[in-house]
């Protein structure tokens, strides 16, 4: 009678709510950029203190801003943290409570639900990953993830979103949502599928390389996926973790100068989170679906230029992923998505408002890891389904979750008192039970209907010690030789492009045509393969360099990325002096734009018809493709070339381009010499070049993508 008496009332508020709020003030509402990154651990900004990662376009936002440092995830993977916050849900009421899960038809998402009721113009771009909703109909699709790799999208994610603000001229307030994909590229070829990726490691980074976390230990869970990683191994993924998150930042650097410049900047609130984090080695963990810290706990920040609020980091007040939906509501001026029981708007506190009912504990929810957690302002009890236990945190006196108190006579308290909240949760929530139940929907079926049994797992769960029974201290004894052999860099063209054959042709050092294939990795190691997924024809005549990009299956494809630039060159390093970008989305005329710009030698200038932005340089400007010709002439041999790169519309500074020497190349027609080349810098994992006898620059291999000297004749 109670259950029904509570669904009764929260449909009646509801209906109250819709009825006062569905004439919204559509002139007087903000528009709203919701930016949302994926798998970004909550400390992987420079703003926040990390000095291994620089990240000066989210350090703008939290300067703009206000952070929320206890903001947490629904659930820790994509489909159900992007479910929650798009439904306002919770990854048990939502239909989606694992990766691959459909969402339930019976809910309306925030593209709809701002649409109907605050009468925005809503549109998306990138990453969705929410299955069984098409985000086609829910909003205007300006560019959708073609490929599952922030190096082949992102990019285009940031111009489109740059486009929409350039053309949009209508009357109502938007929605804007840019879906950047990295830093979840650490997923595959040099993160969770092990090894190094396809290229080598490049010797020249490794005093560069971070320190493991301080609570470190071997985690027998991963042995599969990392065989015989060892310590270099786990310190090169953090840093190629944190070149991911850079390469990100810069695409939310053009989209939020775009923004900051454009005639929208004053009246643009910009919510930036991320859906959940990654292990980074924390407790030797890779990934996510964990309910520690690392996995469970995101960035969250709100920017409202409108109220003065600038550089506030609220550390006190404890958020969840649905609060998301909560804030977008607010600012709207629409009503709650129904039946939104757990979401709390952020927006009195990132006003700076004193908010005196605000919860003093949440809870997160990981069917595919059979766990859910409870956190309050001390403590935070993790209880594991399946008769796995329970873990128990001191989160004040034990931030990094090393001491388990859950046989403690503290712990036990802790966790009794947690016991009752999470039933108190179960009242609040609606569990979706549909009629064809998935492996996720049996996982939290099970879980709650056997509630009382596995709230009484009185099981230790230790995180000082791993299930092999090794401390900490004797970790380094159980790194194993690594299974692949180094150097690593012949891969590309061995295992990763085993039909490769260098074409023969003019050299690169003067005027010359040439065209790349561009080809997208799919996986890793032994189970990758390869994706034609686009070409660049490029043209040098005289100081001049055209170059056409498309990223798509050909011209035609709808939603092919297509960027053609036309730069002025100068001097032997082919400085970039001025440039002209044509960026475009087949089918999408929305959010063509053209940028033209010019470098003095210090200051960067770029501007289009509706905005404009500047940046400066220590190091000369070079364009990606403007580095061919230098690569070909040898020039680096002789000594390192540093400069900051012209990536399309997104700045990557303090690069440095050298020579490794000459190796041996297994093709198809038998073994080859070439030169080979690495570039690391700011905002790239490790890119490395092959350049024959003859001066072509036949392979570029980054992480996810390689450039081919392709045989075909332009």
């Amino acid at each position: 009678m109670q259950s029904i008496f509570k669904t009764t009332m929260t449909f009646l508020l509801t209906l109250i709510s819709v009825a006062t709020f569905s004439m919204a003030k559509g002139k007087d509402a903000p528009n709203i950029l919701f930016i949302h990154v994926d798998q970004m651990h909550w400390q992987a900004m420079s703003a926040y203190g990390n000095p291994y990662v620089k990240t000066p376009a989210m350090d703008k936002l939290a300067a703009d801003g206000c952070s929320f440092r206890a903001a947490y995830t629904t659930s820790p993977a994509c489909c159900p943290a992007r479910a929650s916050w798009y439904t306002g849900r919770m990854s048990c009421e939502t239909g989606v409570p694992n990766n691959g899960e459909l969402c339930r038809p019976d809910i309306p998402d925030l593209g709809q639900w701002l649409t109907k009721h605050g009468n925005y113009k809503a549109a998306y771009a990138g990453k969705w990953h929410i299955p069984g909703r098409d985000v086609g109909k829910s909003f205007d699709l300006l560019y959708p993830a073609t490929a599952g790799k922030g190096e082949y999208m992102d990019g285009a994610v940031a111009r489109a979103c740059m486009g929409f603000l350039e053309n949009y001229k209508g009357d109502k307030p938007f929605f804007l949502n840019a879906g950047f994909m990295n830093p979840h590229d650490c997923c595959f070829t040099s993160g969770a599928n092990g090894g190094q990726g396809k290229f080598q490691f490049a010797a020249e980074i490794e005093k560069d390389l971070p320190p493991l976390p301080n609570n470190f230990i071997h985690n027998l869970r991963h042995d599969k996926r990392l065989p015989g990683w060892k310590e270099r191994d786990w310190r090169y993924y953090i840093y190629s973790y944190y070149r991911w998150v850079e390469m990100v930042d810069a695409e939310i650097g053009s989209l939020f100068d775009a923004l900051k410049n454009s005639r929208f900047a004053d009246n643009t609130i910009i919510v930036f989170a991320a859906d959940h984090g990654d292990g980074l080695a924390f407790h030797g963990n890779i990934s996510k679906v964990i309910l520690e810290d690392e996995s469970w706990r995101v960035p969250t920040i709100i920017v409202d230029p409108r109220n003065g609020i600038k550089g506030k980091q609220d550390e006190e007040h404890l958020s969840i992923g649905v609060d998301i939906a909560a804030t977008i509501c607010d600012y709207a001026q629409v009503p709650m998505l129904p039946k939104m029981t757990i979401g709390k708007s952020l927006r009195p506190l990132a006003e700076g408002k004193s908010v005196n009912a605000w919860r003093d504990h949440i809870v997160g929810e990981s069917f595919g890891g059979s766990q859910v957690a409870v956190r309050d302002q001390q403590y935070k009890t993790i209880f594991y389904g399946n008769n796995k236990g329970t873990k128990v945190f001191d989160m004040k006196a034990d931030p990094l979750e090393e001491n388990n108190l859950a046989t403690s006579s503290e712990g036990k308290q802790v966790r009794a008192r947690h016991k009752v909240l999470l039933g108190e949760y179960l009242d609040k929530v609606e569990i979706y039970e549909p009629q064809e139940k998935n492996k996720g929907h049996v996982a939290y079926l099970n879980y709650y209907g056997n509630f009382e049994e596995n709230m009484e797992q009185e099981t230790i769960l230790n995180n000082n010690v791993s299930e092999a029974g090794i401390s900490k201290s004797d970790t380094n004894k159980l790194f194993l030789p690594n299974t692949h052999t180094e150097p690593y860099a012949i891969g590309p063209v061995t295992g990763y492009l085993p039909t490769f054959s260098p074409p023969s042709g003019e050299s690169m050092t003067g005027n010359f045509t040439a065209q790349y294939d561009l080809v997208l990795l799919i996986g890793a190691r032994e189970v990758s393969r390869n994706r034609p997924l686009g070409s660049a024809k490029l043209s040098f005549d005289n100081g001049q360099c055209r170059a056409v990009e498309i990223r798509g299956n050909n011209t035609g494809s709808p939603y092919s990325s297509v960027v053609k630039t036309i730069m002025q060159l100068n001097g032997k390093n082919n400085t970039t002096i001025q440039w002209e970008t044509e960026s475009g989305i087949v089918g999408v005329e929305e959010v063509k734009f053209i940028e033209k710009g010019t470098w003095d030698g210090r200051t960067i200038s770029a501007k289009t018809n509706s905005w404009s932005r500047q940046s400066t340089t220590s190091n000369p400007l070079i364009h990606r493709w403007a580095l061919l010709p230098v690569l070909a002439s040898g020039s680096i041999k002789n000594a390192p070339l540093e400069f900051d790169m012209l990536d399309d519309a997104a700045l990557r500074p303090n690069q440095i381009l050298r020579y490794e020497g000459e190796i041996e190349v297994p093709v198809k027609e038998g073994k080859v010499k070439m030169d080979s080349y690495v570039q690391t810098g700011h905002g790239i994992v490790p890119i490395h070049y092959l350049v024959d006898d003859k001066g072509q620059v036949q392979l570029i291999t980054m992480d996810a993508i390689s450039w081919v000297l392709s045989i075909s004749k332009l």
